[in-house]
């Protein structure tokens, strides 16, 4: 299993969070799979931070025409109370962040390195086909804020 993309949405690149220095890593030897990633906040964002959560299942790796919805327009306004959670599938992500995100969301450049990423993460997708697309939109309350295209393949190595 790899992450074939992470990246801003089109039309997203200037956004007030604005993700970017996104960078993959596969170690040769154990195969285990991690990413580098870096998150400018150019406009403080509120305790009413919220993700909408939009999740396909495809047959084919890069092609929205052989995917369909698995998870639509689901939004859960809830993040502020769980960025500083622990032994959560999403802490190995929310607690690799330098500084450590907290709520309010200050401005600033907020770090990420060689965070893991393993297939057990996504285990709660009952989803057997070989590639999942996710698109995440990043809430401040009414006002969007962000907007993140995720395509992961399960696969044993990455084509090309």
């Amino acid at each position: 299993m790899y992450v074939n993309t992470i990246a801003n949405c089109k039309d997203f690149e200037n956004s007030p969070l604005n993700w970017s220095q996104i960078t993959f890593d596969r170690d040769p030897i154990t195969k285990d799979f991690s990413f580098n990633i870096e998150l400018t906040v150019h406009k403080e964002v509120s305790k009413k931070f919220g993700i909408e959560f939009n999740i396909w299942k495809c047959e084919n790796e890069g092609s929205l025409d052989s995917c369909e919805y698995f998870l639509k327009e689901q939004k859960n306004f809830k993040i502020c109370s769980y960025l500083l959670d622990k032994n959560q599938f999403w802490s190995v992500f929310t607690k690799a962040f330098v500084p450590p995100l907290v709520c309010p969301i200050k401005t600033g450049v907020y770090k990420a390195m060689k965070i893991p990423f393993q297939s057990s993460y996504i285990r709660f997708l009952p989803i057997q086909q070989p590639v999942i697309r996710g698109r995440l939109i990043g809430w401040d309350d009414t006002v969007k804020i962000s907007c993140v295209d995720i395509e992961i393949v399960f696969s044993t190595e990455k084509r090309g």
